[in-house]
């Protein structure tokens, strides 16, 4: 699938009946909004984790997709703003989803959600089982 043709908007705030935006955040914390296929990621800068998310989803066309592990960094935001494998290596720390992954995966913009979905700073951290 050509990325070009379902360039990343973000999650819709008229996807329901009524507005659902993300949250905002008065403290003067450095923050990135990161819009992909479906699902919008507001990006802690200091922490480089997740702070909040928004996505649609549609129940009747979601896809099926290989989960896979094909974890990497988003190319639009700094490294240094971003966990990377380092992260959760050797610890209790696990790479969490605060949107099932295969939420934002559904309709024509399937494979590009999927693809997006699997970057690094779109996770949260979360305590691993042991």
């Amino acid at each position: 699938m050509n990325g070009a043709v379902f360039p990343p908007a973000g999650h819709k705030t008229e996807f329901l009946q009524f507005p659902l935006t993300l949250p905002a955040f008065t403290d003067g914390a450095p923050m990135r909004a990161l819009p992909c296929t479906q699902l919008t990621v507001l990006l802690g800068s200091l922490r480089a984790l997740v702070i909040a998310t928004g996505g649609n989803s549609n129940g009747d066309q979601l896809v099926d997709v290989d989960q896979g592990n094909n974890w990497h960094l988003d190319p639009g935001v700094p490294a240094d703003e971003q966990t990377k494998e380092a992260t959760y290596a050797r610890n209790d720390l696990d790479r969490g989803h605060l949107v099932r992954r295969q939420h934002p995966v559904w309709g024509d913009a399937d494979a590009l959600a999927q693809v997006a979905n699997a970057h690094y700073p779109k996770r949260g951290g979360k305590l691993g089982a042991t």
